[in-house]
Order: structure tokens, then C-alpha cells, then sequence
């Protein structure tokens, strides 16, 4: 139990202390730098919440104090093939984003913008990915899609409000993933766009010799 706990703790240590290219801060790219902090510090309690959620529903799981329900595979305190491919993917994705800091260095943005004599990097990660960044952020994001699945399915037992019962649903947690992949899709296309506008052949040739996500393969 008290390994799970690290983990869990430290992995969401490496989820709001990482830069990363958010793709929903392209919404907020015209607005002033106060509010995408705001923005950003939101995120974050909510991911600190959940964990906290986690570990609050773990510690009554293993007091006896409620249930666990039909579809419970196993206890939150507990380890299976599924848990811990998820931390491996937070790691991972991670390290790749901290790789693709290092690397793009003065050119890492939150935002899709092209800075002044901006250069085409094509070393570490971008030597085999066009966008190792956002592999990274998709990566982590099935560590903490996993929490929430889990912890989405307590909520009738816990709400007084059955209005909220909704969002245990598995058609709302399909939206939730639908809508995010949207607005990675969004400003994917957008970086793009304007990367080849400023780039012109280089990007072009960049571009082709890469896959987006996963080497050789997407």
C-alpha cells in the first residue's frame, strides 16, 4: 500500500511540475499571460485533487468503510498489469517531454508561436518525431485518464446529488476523451501550419521523414 502511495504521489508530482505544450492553451493564445497562469494553476488543483481523491477512497477501501463495488477489479491499494502500465506511460511520457525541453530549449512555448531567427530543430527526440511533446502529454494523460475512471465510478457513493451520477457514464467518459483529442488535433494542425508557412521546404522535408507520435509507425 505505502509503494502505491509514493507512486502516486510522485507521479503526480511530474504531472504539474513539467513544461509541456498544453493544446488547451491555444484557446486561451490572445489572452494575457495572467490568465493562462490562472489556467495553469487551476489544472493542476484539479490533478492535485484527484489524487488526493485516490488516496482518500484507498485508505477507506482498506478500513473497511465502504464497499467495493461489482465491477472492482481489485483495490486501489493493490497492483495489477493495468496500474502499472500506466505508471510506466506517465514516466515515460514524461522523461519525453523533459527531453523535448532540453532540446528545444529558448523555442519551448506553451504556445504556437514563431520566434524571432527561429530555427528548425531536428535533434533528440525531434530526430524521430515531429511532435515528441505531445507524445508525451498523451502519455501521461492514460496515467491520469486511469484515476479518473476509477475514481468516476464512487461517485453515487458519495454525491448526494444523483444529478452528478452522469459522470461515472462510460458515453461522458468517451466525451471526455473525445473532446481532448479534438483540441490536440485543433492546434496540431495549426503548429503545422504555421511551421510550413515559415519553413516552407525545410519543414517539408522535416515533416516527411518523421512520423507524428510513434516512430515508424503513426
Amino acid at each position: 500500500m505505502y509503494g502505491k502511495i509514493f507512486m502516486i504521489i510522485f507521479q503526480t508530482l511530474l504531472n504539474i511540475t513539467l513544461p509541456r505544450s498544453n493544446p488547451i492553451q491555444k484557446i486561451l493564445s490572445r489572452k494575457s499571460l495572467k490568465e493562462i497562469f490562472v489556467f495553469d494553476n487551476i489544472k493542476n488543483i484539479v490533478i492535485v485533487i484527484q489524487t488526493l481523491l485516490y488516496l482518500y477512497v484507498m485508505y477507506q477501501q482498506e478500513a473497511g468503510l465502504i464497499p467495493l463495488l461489482p465491477d472492482d477489479y481489485h483495490k486501489f491499494s493493490e497492483w495489477n498489469r493495468l496500474e502499472i502500465f500506466s505508471h510506466i506511460c506517465n514516466i515515460v511520457g514524461s522523461f519525453l517531454i523533459l527531453q523535448s525541453y532540453n532540446t528545444l530549449k529558448e523555442y519551448f512555448n506553451p504556445d504556437v508561436t514563431i520566434k524571432k531567427e527561429h530555427k528548425l530543430i531536428t535533434t533528440g527526440p525531434y530526430s524521430s518525431l515531429v511532435h515528441p511533446s505531445y507524445t508525451g502529454v498523451i502519455l501521461q494523460w492514460v496515467f491520469l485518464f486511469h484515476l479518473h475512471f476509477q475514481l468516476t465510478r464512487y461517485i453515487p457513493l458519495y454525491s448526494p446529488f444523483k444529478m452528478f451520477n452522469f459522470l461515472s457514464s462510460w458515453w461522458f467518459k468517451a466525451f471526455e476523451v473525445i473532446g481532448l483529442n479534438v483540441l490536440v488535433y485543433k492546434r496540431l494542425i495549426h503548429e503545422e501550419k504555421l511551421m510550413k508557412n515559415h519553413f516552407g521546404k525545410e519543414w517539408d522535408n522535416y515533416f516527411r521523414q518523421r512520423k507524428r507520435f510513434i516512430p515508424y509507425v503513426f
